[in-house]
């Protein structure tokens, strides 16, 4: 269906991005924080480009966003 090629074409952007990082170096490191990303995550998500802290803390904000709506 269109909406699985559409998540395939992401996947493998996401995979081709991390690739890159791995390439320049800043593979496993928060694009947001710059703090690294942590193992257990990267090995559960690989392709993870967030902390744990920077990613729930995300969620969270999205949560209060949708409420106020």
């Amino acid at each position: 269906t269109l909406v699985n090629a559409q998540r395939s074409r992401l996947l493998v952007a996401q995979i081709n991005a991390a690739l890159k990082r791995i390439e320049d170096g800043s593979f496993g490191y928060c694009l947001a924080s710059g703090e690294e990303i942590g193992l257990k995550r990267l090995h559960a998500w690989p392709i993870a480009t967030l902390s744990v802290e920077v990613q729930e803390d995300r969620e969270q904000r999205e949560k209060l966003r949708i409420r106020t709506w």
